[in-house]
């Protein structure tokens, strides 16, 4: 965060020097926060042995605790190009305590105060709307919800109508297509085995007649519905004696 103060009218600035009406903060944040000083219309440093002080309280908290701030700082440049970095800690025992209720935020006030000599000298309070944090150490992380995407087998089988296609996955799907003869109902597999011919061809797609082919010892073994489509329902075709179903 930059700031800058105008020691004229002790106002609280951008570094460009214009009014700054009030800051917002997330509690629980740590960042430096870089002031330089501004005297007319030019930027100037502090006398030599001056102090520094910045600090946040509750809005209207004149004698309370301070929630946050520092008086430690560090100086860089110097003349016009002077800046006075404080490192701002929010995640401090008294400023967690306005918090206690969990409210969506406070308002504060910050005030910089520096001194010299004889000289004591405070910016106008700047008004500062201080939100609560959602994100916490706690916080345990989110576990992903399926992308919905086919997979390659879903993709080559062809019968699920639930998923969605990638370019990938319609590539692939095309590759697994051969000029040998095929069922010309992709429901019939073949399936690797009952169970994964029941799980592929659900209920809803099922339909009285209906034929499943399943690898069983290297061959295909053909399964039926007869009549009703329950996963109970499936039998095993006869080969009668004419080569017919």
């Amino acid at each position: 965060m930059k700031i800058a103060i105008n020691t004229d009218t002790r106002q609280v600035v951008t570094w460009a020097g214009e009014p700054v009406a009030g800051l917002a903060m997330t509690r629980r944040d740590k960042f430096p926060v870089e002031v330089k000083f501004i005297s007319g219309a030019t930027y100037v440093a502090l006398p030599s042995g001056a102090s520094l002080k910045l600090g946040l309280k509750a809005a209207g908290d004149f004698g309370g605790n301070t929630r946050a701030g520092s008086v430690q700082w560090v100086e860089s440049g110097a003349g016009r190009t002077a800046v006075y970095t404080f490192f701002l800690n929010l995640d401090t025992v008294e400023m967690n305590a306005l918090f206690a209720a969990e409210p969506e935020s406070v308002a504060m006030a910050l005030e910089v105060e520096w001194s010299y000599d004889t000289m004591r000298l405070t910016v106008v309070p700047v008004p500062v709307a201080m939100a609560n944090d959602y994100i916490r150490e706690e916080d345990t992380t989110p576990v992903g919800a399926p992308d919905g995407k086919a997979t390659e087998e879903q993709a080559r089988a062809g019968v699920d109508n639930t998923t969605w296609m990638t370019p990938l996955r319609v590539a692939q799907a095309i590759g697994g297509l051969t000029t040998e003869a095929r069922p010309a109902d992709t429901r019939y597999g073949p399936h690797a085995s009952l169970e994964a011919a029941l799980e592929a061809v659900p209920e809803s797609m099922r339909y009285s007649g209906l034929t499943l082919g399943v690898q069983e010892d290297g061959r295909v073994v053909e399964y039926w519905f007869p009549g009703a489509v329950e996963d109970g329902d499936l039998e095993l075709k006869t080969v009668f004696d004419a080569g017919t179903y």
